[in-house]
């Protein structure tokens, strides 16, 4: 027993010192695990964000997105800006795009944020929540980090247009990703055999299995997905056997290593199921396997699984399989007996149906005579043909009628000679003759005279057919500007304008500003029925406008009272004391 605790401690002694001497051999060579900065490319990285408007204290989302490289979004005022980041180790060489989640091969990491925000602020966080590095600007420097994933958070915000000065309205947008910090020299990502990196690449009727391998820091898991699963499941083991009794289907499958790298995805089509086939007649109606016909037929199949791939057929009088094309007639007129068909889909998967063809006419021909008639180069003849199978013979030939042509003259024209054409009134054939030449332009000149920007040219045009050509090109006389002196108003600058006297063209030259305004203030009192105002008129031009409006002070009447008389009414007078007005 005592022996055995020996051997123990000794065998664990030696495991311990093989295994520093192997960390030391790594670390000292160019594999190893020593964390270090790195050149990397300049990564536009993948990142998810939410922009929001802020009003008071309703805060609404106005756009958002996930996995974007770059995002216009609203930023202060209701104005729009791009965001963009950009991620590289110690150095950057080249570019790169890094997914979301994506792994950086260095442990310092330069992050640079694109935004047209007033205020940005940045932070990272380590796998455990603890705050690794923080900045207000756009850049952010991070060193010395632990192999490790790390969350990303940004906020860029702004002042938002506000319908009310007296409220409080922004615009901000929340931006997020994660990133691997692996600074493992071996960078390979694990793969999988067993399974196609085409989701039409891999088929099977078959159990299969599935292998994970990493030649760097080792498989952590393998992850797989099965048909209309809306989710993976996870095995730490490198294997995965799919029975064929599972649902049948596509198979999804991927791995991640220790450090984080995540494989490709890779496919298995799972399809036991073979196809099913269906013969039709010209008519529309369905034969089942194993009947017979004197029609034509074709043959289809489907396949609810991995798809068609091929399908075969053999005849009665062959023992040879040939490809067949989907919706095909045949006509039992090409052979009478046992035709086989035969379905393949891509998993492997087979079917096979008969018939049988009788000839149509087994009972003889029924002829339809088709009647050519002769034209001008080729007689005419009767054409007998079977309604049922097609078969056919020609009788009663007639001779060619030969052709009967007509004349019609084309005159010459300035550029093309004139000729006569024979046509056959039977057939349409035809042929020319009896030329003559052409009959040469007439031309006569137009004159344009230069202006002062376009140059000036004859055009001679042919009086015959309008056939016309440009020549005797003159240059363009210029401008002739004569200086104006404009004085400057109230409102509208002064200055010099020059003015062509040819055309009329003018362009301003040294300009003066406006005088402005000279507004004189005159006051009119309110009345007991106008209101009041202060008008305010210019002394150069007679600009006006009114303010400080008051309104009418209203009458003040006293009442007197005047009995009638013998001859004259009674009444009463109301008579205002500020401006005399009267009333009966």
């Amino acid at each position: 027993m005592k022996e055995n605790i020996k051997k123990t401690a000794i065998y664990t002694t030696l495991i311990a010192l093989l295994v520093s001497l192997l960390i030391l051999c790594i670390s000292m060579g160019t594999g190893g695990l020593v964390a270090e900065a790195a050149t990397t490319p300049r990564y536009a990285v993948s990142f998810d964000y939410t922009c929001y408007y802020q009003y008071n204290t309703s805060k609404t989302v106005s756009s958002s997105g996930t996995g974007a490289t770059s995002a216009t979004v609203t930023n202060s005022a209701g104005g729009s800006t791009t965001i963009s980041i950009a991620m590289y180790g110690s150095a950057a060489s080249g570019s790169g795009t890094l997914a979301n989640g994506g792994t950086i091969k260095s442990n310092t990491v330069n992050i640079v944020l694109t935004s047209g925000y007033e205020w940005n602020t940045m932070t990272v966080t380590n796998s455990s929540g603890t705050e690794v590095g923080k900045s207000s600007n756009k850049t952010l420097t991070l060193s010395n980090l632990a192999d490790g994933k790390y969350t990303f958070s940004g906020t860029g915000y702004g002042r938002g247009w506000n319908p009310n000065p007296r409220a409080y309205a922004t615009y901000s947008t929340q931006i997020s990703f994660t990133f691997v910090v692996d600074t493992y020299v071996d960078n390979t990502i694990p793969t999988i055999s067993g399974a196609s990196i085409s989701s039409t690449g891999k088929y099977t009727n078959q159990s299969f299995t599935v292998t994970a391998s990493d030649i760097g820091s080792g498989i952590d898991k393998l992850y797989w997905m099965a048909p209309n699963s809306g989710s993976y499941s996870s095995t730490t083991s490198t294997t995965k056997t799919i029975s064929a009794s599972s649902a049948n289907g596509l198979y999804r499958f991927y791995a991640t290593d220790k450090y984080g790298n995540k494989s490709l995805t890779y496919y298995v089509f799972l399809d036991t199921v073979a196809p099913s086939g269906t013969f039709s007649l010209r008519n529309g109606n369905t034969i089942a396997s194993g009947g017979s016909t004197k029609e034509e037929f074709s043959f289809s199949a489907t396949d609810s699984g991995s798809g068609v791939s091929k399908l075969e057929y053999r005849t009665p009088s062959s023992s040879v399989w040939k490809i067949y094309t989907s919706g095909t007639y045949i006509q039992p007129t090409e052979a009478q007996g046992l035709f086989y068909f035969r379905a393949t889909d891509k998993a492997g998967n087979t079917s096979t149906y008969t018939i049988t063809t009788i000839h149509p006419c087994a009972d003889g021909h029924t002829y339809v005579p088709k009647v050519t008639l002769p034209t001008c180069t080729a007689g005419g003849y009767t054409r007998y043909t079977c309604s049922v199978c097609g078969s056919s013979y020609t009788g009663d030939a007639t001779q060619a009628l030969g052709h009967s042509y007509t004349a019609s003259t084309m005159t010459a024209s300035c550029t093309s000679g004139g000729y006569t054409r024979y046509t056959c009134e039977r057939c349409g054939d035809s042929y020319t003759g009896n030329p003559t030449g052409a009959t040469g332009h007439s031309y006569v000149a137009s004159i344009t005279e230069p202006t002062c920007t376009e140059r000036g040219y004859t055009i001679y045009t042919c009086t015959k057919c309008g056939d016309s050509y440009r020549d005797n090109e003159t240059a363009a006389i210029g401008h002739n500007y004569v200086q104006e002196t404009v004085s400057a108003t109230c409102t509208e600058h002064g200055g010099i304008k020059y003015t062509c006297t040819r055309c009329g063209v003018s362009y301003n030259g040294s300009q003066s500003e406006p005088l402005g305004h000279v507004y004189v203030t005159e006051t009119v009192a309110a009345t007991c029925e106008e209101g009041g105002y202060t008008k305010h008129t210019c002394s150069r031009c007679g600009d006006s406008y009114t303010d400080n409006q008051s309104q009418p002070l209203g009458h003040n009447f006293i009442m007197t009272t005047k009995e009638a008389s013998c001859e004259e009414f009674g009444m009463t007078v109301y008579t205002c004391q500020v401006c005399g007005y009267e009333r009966t």
